[in-house]
């Protein structure tokens, strides 16, 4: 049986990682407005409908994202291409269930960790209207917003109605010169729509 041990550092990380989805998620959860139509305020024309916010742009086809295994949405060999070099396991936060994955040891101040994660309640769209200013992107067919900044990253893709594809990583002190946050969530997030079942 291999053990890890776990280190401040690595616990520190998993700390501003589930703080940065916590974050996220308090975020998405206070940006309603009731009785905000959309339309003009100043009495001068008919309101103006918003767009519903589950409207989407992909032209790849409708996914799921109700996995039994979120691990299982990147293979052994996927991962290790993706320089994924520690054992991915499973795990929750915010009520997602999602499958944590790293590069390099925890401890050792290189690489990054992260989580991938199919979220059945959240879509693409709620994610960038959450005002945490998240850049418009596209992944194989796919509309995604990412949040940057800098040693961290927060992505979520629209290949639902209903949900999303979420990657949230963050790279350890040390191993930001050879890996920014977004282009390494990017790919991980660009391989696992692959994987994910058709709707």
């Amino acid at each position: 049986m291999i053990r890890t041990r776990r280190t401040a550092s690595e616990g520190t990380l998993r700390k501003a990682l589930v703080a940065g989805l916590a974050s996220a998620g308090l975020l998405l959860a206070g940006c309603g407005s009731e009785g905000d139509d959309g339309g003009s305020t100043d009495g001068t024309s008919e309101p103006t409908p918003s767009a519903p916010a589950t409207q989407s742009s992909r032209s790849g086809p409708a996914k799921s994202v109700n996995l039994p295994d979120p691990c299982a949405v990147l293979t052994q060999e996927q991962r290790q291409s993706l320089g994924i070099d520690q054992p991915a396991t499973p795990s929750e936060s915010n009520g997602k269930q999602g499958c944590d994955i790293s590069s390099g040891e925890a401890g050792s101040g290189r690489g990054w960790t992260g989580t991938i994660a199919a979220d059945p309640s959240r879509t693409m769209q709620q994610f960038a209207s959450s005002g945490t200013g998240a850049q418009q992107i596209e992944l194989a067919g796919y509309p995604a917003a990412q949040v940057d900044n800098g040693s961290g990253c927060m992505l979520a893709v629209d290949v639902s109605d209903t949900g999303s594809l979420f990657v949230n990583l963050i790279v350890r002190p040390g191993g930001g010169e050879q890996v920014r946050a977004c282009e390494q969530a990017a790919k991980i997030a660009e391989v696992a729509v692959q994987n994910l079942p058709n709707a």
